[in-house]
């Protein structure tokens, strides 16, 4: 996933894009996924594994409220391509 969006910014042609965002963070998606990450904590924890499998996944609910209105504002007031890799883009000549 960090390669993917480490690279998003710097796409000029629309097929860049698509194997930068959509094979790399398609790809990081499947592997990090709801299934994996419970299956993995479910293995992990073996006292309360109830709560520990609940906190895993309402996270993912809390993390898109949370992020979702941040990371328009930082495209809003930045740009998308700053949104992307976390720092000012400087065009590549």
């Amino acid at each position: 996933m960090a390669i993917g969006l480490f690279l998003t910014p710097f796409v000029h042609e629309p097929w860049q894009f698509y194997i930068t965002y959509g094979l790399f963070g398609g790809f990081a998606a499947a592997c990090f996924g709801v299934v994996v990450c419970n299956s993995s904590v479910g293995k992990w924890f073996i006292r309360k594994r109830g709560v520990a499998i609940g906190a895993a996944s309402i996270s993912v609910g809390v993390a898109t409220m949370v992020l979702a209105p941040l990371a328009g504002w930082v495209v809003k007031v930045y740009g998308w391509r700053v949104g992307f890799v976390g720092w000012p883009y400087q065009k590549l000549s």
